[in-house]
């Protein structure tokens, strides 16, 4: 928390973290305590999920299990929740090296198809949702990326975060929707 918050230093976070129960999240007793503002404590909680997915998804080779019945570190811990899928789709937005991943993104001659079949169920921001208004299964995503003027790889990687918050399954095309046929080769 110090290196983050210029108003109060490491020695009072410190001393009032001595105060804290601490079996309670140290971000919560902060604030409680006035050390915090509201809006600070969201920014922390913002850098911790986006340093710790970012980290995930950089991995080339990795495998993560999420166990239960561990003891949490209440002393890191803001108090703030956000549902996983949600972290996830933060943590995939902010990816700058998409490397790791190059190999997992959909096929550019694939398609979407949207899961619940209504509108998604998380805030997409504006790419994405002009990614989500082609996921009737129809049209490719190289097509998609013509028509929005946009690298395939960008699309690709933004359908990867639809897919992979559950929101759209990749689908094969038979070539006779494949619009542009020369684009195959």
């Amino acid at each position: 928390y110090g290196t983050q918050l210029s108003e109060v230093s490491e020695r009072v976070i410190a001393k009032l973290a001595q105060l804290c129960a601490i079996d309670k999240p140290l971000g919560l007793c902060l604030r409680t305590q006035g050390a915090l503002q509201g809006e600070q404590l969201k920014q922390l909680f913002r850098m911790q999920i986006l340093q710790h997915v970012c980290a995930l998804f950089q991995l080339r080779d990795g495998q993560f299990n999420f166990e239960q019945n561990v003891p949490i570190p209440t002393r890191e811990m803001t108090g703030l929740s956000i549902p996983t899928k949600i972290a996830m789709l933060k943590g995939l937005r902010s990816l700058r090296n998409w490397q790791a991943l190059a190999d997992k993104l959909p096929d550019p001659n694939g398609g979407l198809v949207s899961i619940n079949g209504g509108q998604p169920k998380y805030s997409l921001d504006s790419i994405e949702w002009q990614v989500w208004e082609y996921t009737n299964g129809n049209v490719s995503l190289k097509r998609i990326a013509r028509q929005l003027r946009l690298p395939v790889e960008k699309v690709q990687q933004v359908a990867f975060r639809l897919i992979t918050t559950g929101l759209v399954e990749e689908v094969p095309l038979l070539v006779s929707n494949l619009c542009d046929l020369s684009t195959l080769t």
